[in-house]
C-alpha cells in the first residue's frame, strides 16, 4: 500500500481524526518511538511503546462496575437489594446490623458477582468468646502468666510453657548397680528453667523405692541408697 511519509509533527489545532485506524501488524514495529500505538492483528489488542517495553492497552471490564446505592437501615435486618446486577455495589452507611442474614458494619460493601452476593468488611472487630474477629498472638511471658484472656496462644509458646512449667516430659534411665552410699549421676537433659523443677521415682522390679535425689543442673541429678540394689530405674519427670 502507497504512503506519504511525514517527518515532521503534524498539528491539528485540536481537530478531530475521523474515521482513522491505527497501524495493523501481526508483530510489534521495530524501533519504536515512545508512546507509539498499534494494533495487533494476531490478538486483536493495542499495545503501546512506553520507552523499554511493549504495553497491552487492550484491559477491557467486561462486566461495567456500578456503585448502586446506600443500605442505611442494617439495624432492622433488610434481604439483600432485590434485582441485582453483576457489578453493583451496596454501602453500609448509617446503622449495623445484618443483611440477608449477614452481620455488617457501617463502611462494609455488598458486592453483586455471578456467585451472589459477597461482603467486603471495612474493619474487623477483636475476637472474643462471641464474636470473631482479629486477635493478637501472646508472646512466651504472657502465655507462661496464664492470665490474659485477649490473645491467643500458639504451638510454640504451649510448648515452651509444658516444657518449663509443666512436667510434660519423661526421661527413663536404668540403673545396673547402685552402689551403696555411692551418689551415681544421672543425665536427663531436659534442660529445666531451675534444677529444682523435676520430679523423680525409683523403682526396682515392680516396687516404688525411697532414694536420695539430688539435682546438681539442669540437666542433672544423682540418686544414692544406703544399700546396694540391682536393677534401679529412674523416672524423670520435667
Amino acid at each position: 500500500m502507497a504512503a506519504i511519509h511525514q517527518y515532521v509533527d503534524l498539528h491539528l489545532h485540536k481537530k478531530q481524526i475521523i474515521e482513522g485506524s491505527f497501524q495493523n501488524s501481526a508483530t510489534a514495529p521495530t524501533s519504536p518511538a515512545q508512546g507509539q500505538v498499534y494494533y495487533n492483528t494476531a490478538n486483536n489488542n493495542f499495545f503501546g511503546w512506553n520507552g523499554t517495553a511493549w504495553v497491552n492497552l487492550s484491559q477491557v471490564l467486561t462486566t461495567a462496575v456500578q456503585i448502586a446505592g446506600e443500605i442505611t437501615n442494617a439495624n432492622t435486618s433488610p434481604a439483600y437489594p432485590s434485582s441485582p446486577a453483576v457489578g453493583d455495589i451496596w454501602f453500609i452507611t448509617t446503622n449495623a446490623g445484618t443483611v440477608g442474614g449477614t452481620a455488617v458494619e457501617v463502611g462494609d460493601q455488598l458486592i453483586y458477582s455471578t456467585s451472589g452476593w459477597f461482603v467486603m468488611q471495612r474493619n474487623l472487630q477483636q475476637a472474643s468468646t462471641t464474636v470473631a474477629g482479629f486477635i493478637e498472638l501472646a508472646d512466651q511471658s504472657e502465655t507462661n502468666a496464664g492470665s490474659d484472656t485477649t490473645r491467643a496462644v500458639t504451638p510454640g509458646t504451649l510448648a515452651g510453657f509444658l516444657s518449663n512449667y509443666l512436667y510434660g516430659r519423661k526421661v527413663v534411665t536404668n540403673i545396673a548397680t547402685l552402689t551403696a552410699d555411692t551418689p551415681t549421676s544421672v543425665t536427663h537433659g531436659l534442660g529445666l528453667v531451675a534444677s529444682v523443677d523435676l520430679v523423680v521415682q525409683c523403682w526396682q522390679g515392680g516396687t516404688l523405692v525411697g532414694l536420695e535425689i539430688v539435682p546438681t543442673s539442669v540437666n542433672a541429678f544423682t540418686v544414692e541408697s544406703g544399700v546396694t540394689l540391682a536393677n534401679v530405674k529412674v523416672v524423670a519427670l520435667g
